[in-house]
């Protein structure tokens, strides 16, 4: 049993099928003690379940820290490179192969991220899956993981970094992502966005295109996977565009020409809040996430909750094909608001095509077109009202 590990307390964790030796600590105060972060096993099971679609693959496990991702790959069969600067995160993560039996199936790197995938990016040594999760920004690494993935493979990367994305701070977003943000009630969504539209413009560099496989939002951060391929699977100059908002009256619109779309906002009304450039079709493939949930529903042992990675997968599932920019309703009706199940319904009575959404559970996807969606909803929520 592990009580000590250099200078620091360490203790054996379970995750999914994995165990796991983690730092035994409740905060981490030394930049020398590696990092595990319980929370994040929801990213690490759906990664999984998106692994467990390819048959024997070579994953790279970017910035592995204590190797909770590399040690759940290799238990599925994957070869697994995983990288990390820090000694003491890969000592640990060698303890835990060995503690599974899959010591073969891993082989350990210590570099920086960058040199680690330019090294692994000639042809032959190219991966299935890049899988990057950073903390905070994915930006500076995103040229390089292109690089080093299969052409046909797919790359993963997590966001953090949402103070950012999300518009609090919209001159880091600029510099980082190159794009405009605003602070909004759906600004994750315009987070995911944001994200996919960087990579998209970052593999033209290259001379790539990207398709968003599965796209999401929980806890702390955002979540991507995107197929790399040469072939255009979507017009460029369909696939980015810009969201413009109106605070005082809820109402949004989006399209590909910023000059256009700015000129769709009635006079009078003041100028929109701008995004974009970002992704304008769909988040996630409507065949990826069903194969996807199937993979969870096969081996639920395998991973750490699966009842919840499952609920997330179904609310995707759901949003699929619907509106982007979803409305809330506390912002919408202000006060106490019907369930979001109830309001779907109604809208989809109407002729409106709805759903939830899970970016918020009191979030509601519907196509208002020209109407105030406030006056819309209170409508037919109240029809005796509006008369």
């Amino acid at each position: 049993m592990e009580a000590q590990h250099a200078g620091f307390p360490v203790k054996w964790v379970s995750e999914g099928e994995a165990r796991l030796l983690v730092p035994d600590v409740h905060e981490v105060k030394r930049s020398s003690i590696p990092f595990y972060n319980p929370v994040a096993s929801l990213n690490r099971d759906i990664s999984l379940a998106v692994a467990s679609l390819l048959h024997e693959p070579r994953v790279a496990d970017v910035m592995t820290g204590v190797g909770a991702r590399a040690i759940r790959y290799a238990l599925i069969g994957a070869k697994v490179d995983a990288n990390d600067l820090s000694p003491s995160s890969l000592s640990l993560l060698l303890k835990s192969a060995r503690e599974n039996g899959v010591s073969e199936n891993v082989m350990v790197q210590s570099s920086d991220a960058r040199v680690f995938l330019a090294v692994n990016s000639s042809p032959n040594h190219r991966y299935d899956l890049v899988d990057l999760d950073p903390f905070g920004s994915p930006a500076p690494y995103i040229d390089a993981a292109l690089s080093a993935v299969k052409v046909g493979g797919m790359l993963g990367f997590t966001a953090t970094d949402l103070a950012t994305l999300c518009g609090r701070y919209p001159q880091a977003a600029l510099e980082k992502y190159g794009s405009l943000t605003f602070r909004s009630e759906f600004c994750h969504e315009i987070a995911v966005r944001v994200l996919i539209s960087y990579a998209f413009r970052r593999a033209r560099v290259q001379g790539l295109f990207i398709d968003p496989l599965l796209s999401f939002y929980a806890d702390h951060y955002v979540r991507v996977f995107v197929r790399v391929s040469m072939n255009r699977t979507a017009d460029p100059s369909l696939a980015l565009g810009y969201v413009g908002y109106l605070f005082k009256s809820k109402v949004r619109k989006w399209g590909n020409d910023l000059m256009e779309l700015l000129g769709r906002f009635k006079e009078g009304n003041g100028l929109p809040e701008v995004a974009g450039p970002l992704w304008l079709g769909e988040l996630s493939s409507p065949d990826f996430v069903r194969r996807v949930a199937d993979a969870l529903k096969a081996r639920e042992r395998m991973y750490q909750n699966p009842q919840r990675a499952i609920k997330l997968i179904h609310l995707l599932r759901d949003e699929l094909g619907h509106a982007p920019f979803y409305y809330t309703l506390p912002t919408l009706l202000r006060g106490k608001s019907p369930s979001t199940e109830s309001v779907v319904g109604r809208l989809t009575e109407a002729g409106l095509s709805a759903s939830a959404t899970h970016f918020d559970g009191q979030g509601v996807r519907f196509d208002a077109g020209d109407e105030d969606p406030v006056s819309l909803l209170k409508g037919l929520l109240n029809p005796s009202q509006s008369r």
